[in-house]
Formats: C-alpha cells, sequence, structure tokens
C-alpha cells in the first residue's frame, strides 16, 4: 500500500469483521428467497435488520391484523411467494394466537417468526412461549436454542412452507441469539423448492373412469384449486366433460361465477343452483378441499358417491366414507386426467347439456330474490344494499 503497511489477508481480520448477527443472518435469507416485505407488529430485531437490506417492515396496528396481512398476501400470491410475519415476545406472540389458528384452519402457508425471551427465561411463569403454546396451530414448531443452528432451522422450516400442505410454520427466535454473531452466510442458503405431488397412473384412470360414467356428476372445487392455480385446468376438465362445478366458502372464485357451467359457492347462504344440482348428482367430485364437515359449509348428501383429490392425507375418510381418495396436487390431478381422457378419447357416457338447466334454475332463483333486491322499503332492505 501507499503508506507502506500491507494488507492483511481475511483470515487475520478481527473476528467481528467476519461474522454477521443472528438477525441479520434471518434477514440475508429471506432476502435470498425473495421476500418483498416483513409484517409485523410492534417491534422486532428482524425490522432494523430486513430493512438494512431493502425489505421493508410493514407495520400493522395489531398483532392480530400483521398476520391476517401475511395470510391475505400468502392467498393473494397462491403461495408463490414466502408470505413472513414477526411479533415480539410475550404478549406480542399472544396476541397473535388468533390469527395464527385462523390460518392453520384456512390452510394458509406462511413463515410465523416471533421473537422469544432471552434463553433461560422463557419457561419462567407467566412468560409466553411460542414453541410450546403454538404447537397444535402449526404443521412445524421449533425453537433456536444455538445460533450456529440458524441455517438448517431456516432451511427446514422453508421447505415445510413450500411443501405439503399449507399452513402456517413457526420458528421462534430468542431476543439474545438474534444478537449473537454466527460466521455463516445468507449467499450459501439453499432456496427450497416446492415439490408437486401427482397421482399415479391407475388412480387417475379410476378417476376419469368415474366420472366419465356417472349420470349427474357435480365438481366441487376447494381452496387447493387455488393454491395449485388450477382454475384454466378446472375450466377444461368441465367443458370437456359437461360437469357443473361448485366452490367451497374458501374455494370461491376457484371457478368463474360467470361461467355457464358455475353454481356458485356451496356455503350455509347459497344460491338454488347449488342445492338443485347437487340433490340430482350421484357423483361429488371434491377436488383440493378438506372436505370438512362445518356450520357454514353445505353438508354432502349421505347417498352420494364421493371421489376425492387433496394434499392431505389426513382429510381422506375424516368426515365423509368415499369412493376414492388421491394425494396429489389439484392441478396435477387435472393435467393428468385431461390427458388420458384425449389421449385415449374415452367415451362420455349419455348424459344431459347441464348448461340450459343451470340457467333456469338460475332465472327462477333470481326472479323470486328480485323484488328484495330491487325495494324501495323504508328503511332499506339490507338485500339492495347488499
Amino acid at each position: 500500500m501507499a503508506d507502506g503497511t500491507h494488507a492483511l489477508p481475511n483470515d487475520h481480520l478481527p473476528a467481528e469483521a467476519k461474522t454477521m448477527s443472528g438477525a441479520e443472518y434471518v434477514a440475508g435469507v429471506l432476502k435470498e428467497e425473495g421476500v418483498k416485505q416483513i409484517i409485523g407488529f410492534p417491534a422486532s430485531e428482524l425490522f432494523d435488520a430486513s430493512a438494512a437490506l431493502d425489505i421493508p417492515p410493514l407495520i400493522a396496528r395489531t398483532q392480530r391484523v400483521a398476520v391476517n396481512i401475511a395470510e391475505g398476501y400468502a392467498r393473494a400470491t397462491a403461495g408463490r411467494e414466502l408470505a413472513v410475519v414477526t411479533v415480539q415476545y410475550g404478549p406480542g406472540a399472544e396476541s397473535a394466537f388468533a390469527g395464527i389458528a385462523q390460518a392453520f384452519n384456512d390452510r394458509v402457508p406462511m413463515l410465523f417468526l416471533p421473537t422469544g425471551y432471552p434463553r433461560g427465561s422463557e419457561a419462567i411463569a407467566p412468560n409466553f412461549e411460542s414453541r410450546r403454546n403454538f404447537r397444535h396451530i402449526t404443521k412445524w414448531c421449533e425453537a433456536a436454542t444455538q445460533v450456529d443452528d440458524l441455517p438448517k432451522l431456516m432451511h427446514a422450516a422453508i421447505s415445510r412452507v413450500r411443501n405439503g400442505s399449507p399452513a402456517p410454520v413457526l420458528l421462534e427466535l430468542p431476543v439474545d441469539l438474534l444478537a449473537e454473531r454466527l460466521d455463516a452466510l445468507p449467499a450459501d442458503h439453499r432456496r427450497p423448492r416446492r415439490s408437486v405431488p401427482q397421482a399415479g397412473d391407475r388412480e387417475v384412470v379410476d378417476l376419469a373412469k368415474s366420472l366419465l360414467a356417472a349420470k349427474n356428476p357435480v365438481i366441487l372445487a376447494g381452496q387447493g384449486v387455488l393454491s395449485a392455480s388450477a382454475t384454466p385446468e378446472l375450466i377444461e376438465l368441465a367443458e370437456l366433460l359437461n360437469i357443473p362445478v361448485m366452490t367451497t366458502p374458501n374455494g370461491k372464485s376457484a371457478f368463474p361465477e360467470d361461467h355457464p357451467l358455475a353454481l356458485g359457492t356451496a356455503g350455509r347462504a347459497r344460491p338454488a343452483t347449488v342445492d338443485h344440482f347437487l340433490a340430482k348428482a350421484d357423483v361429488v367430485f371434491a377436488l383440493g378441499s378438506s372436505l370438512t364437515r362445518s356450520y357454514y359449509i353445505l353438508p354432502i348428501p349421505e347417498d352420494k358417491t364421493i371421489l376425492h383429490v387433496t394434499l392431505d392425507d389426513a382429510d381422506l375418510g375424516k368426515d365423509y366414507a368415499i369412493a376414492q381418495g388421491v394425494v396429489a396436487d389439484a392441478a396435477s390431478v387435472l393435467k393428468q386426467m385431461i390427458a388420458l381422457i384425449r389421449r385415449d378419447h374415452l367415451p362420455l357416457g349419455e348424459r344431459q347439456q347441464p348448461a340450459a338447466e343451470i340457467a333456469a334454475v338460475r332465472a327462477a332463483f333470481m326472479e323470486k330474490w328480485m323484488p328484495l333486491l330491487t325495494s324501495d322499503s323504508t328503511p332499506i332492505s339490507p338485500y339492495r344494499v347488499v
């Protein structure tokens, strides 16, 4: 160098210069994963570390709202982008509980990174330890206990967000651990890829033949169709086989409701088209749905033959006796079925064209409700408002 000194090789740099804090490492991994914002409230050691890497914090008004925002983001991106939410340990984690429970019930993939009490004090009453309390409303719930474990724990957590049945994944990060330094580089993080399970050939053949042989089949499309971005394939199969389609409440918009084969949403409140065609159906093809019985979901009558496709094997036979259950991604199954039917020219049995009947039932339903929808009553009819 110009002043006669010599630059030190990296091995002679002070340890502080070669390492980063736990918070900086976690933020660096999120950057490698393409995370666009970190959502949370009210404070987290991850906020400043993320902001330093141009990952802006999105601060909500409450912890539950922060979780709800992350849930909406995960839904809107169909899980293709990593939704990350963080909250402060103690009361912050407690206040996030209801939001995570709702996301778990609605099967939303997100990464929940609550901070934790300093190690050694987490089990002192009444301190709230996330790892113990969130275990039944997450599909993976762990806490980091050594800063050097962060690389494998972050990789494991993100792998579980991306794969299998969608649900929140929790990794608790003690605040003292986030301040410790580790010798690891986020650039060495390997981004977990999403694995899409497919049905076996025999399973696809059986599904296709059951639908082709049915006289009055209906498709019940669930949230799994949205998660798999499988709407185009669902439309193609419905049109190919002339099958009416209804959706679950969480699957609403998985099939366009202005389509001639659309029946609407099979919720507690529903159009007459749903009741009419479910009553006459002999086969119900439940696609991307958990088939969970609920006060808010129209039950499937006991006399129906049910074909069930879901990502979670725990759904099969849970609330309904099913004729065939397949554990697979909704888009993959639809593509396999369409390819099989077109390739082998499988014949469609005798079946009426349902579009005209759907239109007639819908018209009668709207005619019945129109006086309320256009009512000039005082006070104003809530139906007209809606």
